[in-house]
């Protein structure tokens, strides 16, 4: 069983966003704000999208200068489908609040959303310049990058061969190392966020720093079943690779007779053994 998506996608371009946006209203123009918000609240509480577009344009209008005012209108319309749209308003939400990284949070949502994760991962490359020192933006970005390269890993599949290209493998590992920046900022919950890690850097075919990220989160919590089963599947993927597999006609017979020689290290043999330890321990 592979490590667990601890979210279907971090980012995703709701009324919630908009509505408890309370960080906004030191942007926006304090006569009237309460207001316009009060009124976005009730088209986005009855799923009236259709509504909030037309109140989203009336309050840009009024306010042109209000980011909040472009990202309601943003909002709608990428709760309708209309992605150029949506694009053109949140990128005016974000030019009005340069240093704030949430309109282009939800505009990376709102492409994850209609599965254009390479655009979800462009805007959140974007997103981290912005806010480099915001754990849950590095987050969404490691998040989107994952999609973007499970994405790209299934197309491959399909074709002949399926081999993992060079471009999915690089965004596998760069997704790992985004997840490995919002730890350090004291994003997610650590056992899930060095699970998500192994499960990059297995996808990514790197087993070893795979198995030493599963390890980290088990040091966490020995028994938690993902990061157990994604050290076994590495751990024998390891194996896999540690053996070599020879043969020779065996005298008076017809068939091979199969010798396998191990061919790893004496340091990456002792780092599988550890492996079999701890997954036979967390499993009892």
């Amino acid at each position: 069983m592979l490590p667990k998506r601890f979210r279907d996608l971090l980012l995703v371009a709701t009324a919630g966003f908009l509505l408890a946006g309370v960080g906004y209203l030191a942007y926006a123009p304090a006569v009237g704000a309460t207001d316009w918000m009060s009124g976005a609240s009730q088209y986005g509480g009855n799923q009236d999208w259709q509504g909030l577009q037309a109140y989203g344009q009336r309050w840009t209008q009024a306010e042109p200068k209000n980011p909040l005012a472009w990202a309601t209108l943003g909002d709608a319309y990428c709760r309708l489908g209309q992605l150029d749209q949506t694009a053109e308003a949140f990128k005016k939400a974000a030019a009005l609040t340069p240093t704030d990284s949430r309109p282009l949070e939800a505009l990376s949502g709102c492409y994850a959303n209609a599965k254009q994760f390479e655009k979800a991962a462009e805007v959140m490359q974007t997103a981290v310049k912005v806010a480099p020192n915001n754990g849950r933006v590095w987050l969404g970005f490691g998040t989107q990058l994952h999609n973007l390269a499970t994405q790209q890993q299934f197309a491959a599949r399909s074709l002949v061969g399926g081999a993992l290209p060079s471009q999915t493998k690089k965004n596998f590992e760069d997704s790992a190392e985004a997840y490995k920046r919002a730890l350090q900022l004291n994003a997610g919950d650590p056992k899930e966020m060095w699970t998500e890690i192994g499960s990059d850097y297995y996808y990514a075919l790197d087993y070893i720093p795979a198995m030493k990220a599963y390890m980290s989160a088990l040091q966490i919590d020995p028994h938690y079943s993902y990061a157990l089963n994604g050290l076994a599947l590495c751990n024998g993927a390891m194996k896999t690779q540690c053996t070599r597999i020879t043969g020779r006609n065996a005298t008076g017979y017809g068939a091979d007779v199969i010798k396998k020689i191990w061919v790893c290290d004496a340091p990456t043999t002792a780092f599988i053994h550890q492996a079999d330890s701890l997954v036979a321990g967390g499993s009892e």
